[in-house]
């Protein structure tokens, strides 16, 4: 066993973004396709305040659908917002599983995340073992 090896006896792994795959823009997309204007999404600080709400855990999922559809002045069916803010979720990929079962092997592995309570309930879904 090499030196480095021996220094380094944590790793600790983020979870979106780098264990669990992401693309933020599906999202936007969806939100759009619902009525926003991607303008309103990026430039409209009441709109980022309402996401960043939900992502920082001072907002509940209902809030969260509430305020989204007084701001597109009109009823969308909430299973709709939920699939948009969630659209962004692609999953586990393989390989990221087979790492990080590797390195457990020689390492304590820690996942950390500030995920969103809408997030995780998509994702505690996905059965992480059959991707190995």
């Amino acid at each position: 066993m090499n030196v480095r090896k021996r220094e380094i006896k944590n790793i600790i792994f983020d979870l979106g973004g780098v264990v669990l795959d992401m693309d933020v823009n599906l999202t936007i997309q969806a939100f759009v396709a619902m009525g926003f204007t991607r303008e309103k999404l990026s430039g409209n600080k009441n709109i980022r305040k309402i996401f960043w709400n939900l992502e920082t855990g001072k907002t509940n999922p209902d809030k969260f659908i509430r305020e989204v559809r007084q701001n597109l002045n009109k009823i969308v069916p909430e299973e709709k917002i939920r699939q948009a803010w969630n659209a962004m979720i692609l999953g586990f990929k393989p390989e990221k599983i087979k790492i990080l079962r590797t390195l457990h092997l020689d390492y304590r592995t820690f996942l950390l995340s500030n995920t969103n309570v809408l997030h995780e309930e998509i994702y505690s879904r996905i059965d992480r073992k059959s991707v190995v």
